[in-house]
């Protein structure tokens, strides 16, 4: 990007930024260890997004039974009410990690506000182990399934904000050729939102009728993934 009249030359590690009608020099050099802002956000993020995955093993609960059938009994017991919103949040998760990460490679700069939506997005991470311990021992009742179909609403607009953001500011490595990329999942972070948020009303009609929906969207994310990994290749 050309230097504005006038503008003295820029040192390395500075940048031109067209934000609307203004344009401004910023400055993306390393910190102190030779990391940047945008490494170390993510490298947090990873360190969050792991400890909630580890969350969410501890609250498993353990089969008991006096002799092997009834353990296999107990086991099976849990299995729709713990085991099952158990796979389905380390799911969500690491599906939300993934699109963290493929987002954060992309961007060059860490611009204002990133860093704020970055947080709410972590608060929701952190928040999943406990809505899927509600849902667990309540997920018969509306208030579990709204909770948590909530904190997914929410993580997923977060993650289409901070695409639509970068998109908007320009803060794309290569723009050429990441903007599609970080359009189509924007986007499709959008929809995930807005499907968990549809499943509240649902929710107060019928709990297990939410829950299929989010099934449905798990589902319909693993094949459009795989079809869209088939496209590339």
């Amino acid at each position: 990007m050309r230097v504005p009249a006038g503008q003295p030359p820029l040192p390395p590690g500075d940048r031109v930024i067209r934000d609307g009608t203004l344009t401004r020099v910023t400055r993306d050099t390393p910190e102190a260890g030779g990391e940047r802002p945008v490494e170390r956000l993510t490298y947090f993020t990873d360190a969050v997004t792991a400890i909630a995955l580890t969350l969410l093993a501890l609250e498993l609960p353990v089969p008991h039974g006096d002799t092997e059938s009834q353990l296999w009994h107990s086991f099976g017991a849990e299995w729709a009410d713990s085991y099952l919103p158990f796979l389905l949040s380390f799911v969500v998760i690491a599906a939300f990690w993934w699109a963290h990460h493929e987002l954060y490679a992309r961007i060059s700069y860490l611009g204002p506000g990133l860093a704020s939506i970055n947080a709410l997005f972590l608060l929701m991470i952190v928040m999943l182990p406990y809505a899927t311990r509600v849902l667990s021992e309540v997920g018969r009742h509306q208030v579990a399934v709204v909770l948590y179909a909530t904190v997914l609403g929410v993580l997923g607009f977060t993650m289409s904000a901070m695409g639509r953001l970068v998109l908007r500011r320009g803060w794309l490595r290569d723009p050429d050729t990441d903007a599609p990329r970080v359009r189509s999942s924007s986007i499709r972070m959008l929809g995930t939102g807005v499907v968990f948020l549809v499943s509240i009303p649902v929710a107060f009609w019928s709990p297990t009728a939410a829950r299929y929906i989010w099934f449905v969207l798990i589902l319909g994310s693993l094949f459009s993934g795989a079809a869209t990994r088939r496209r590339r290749v």
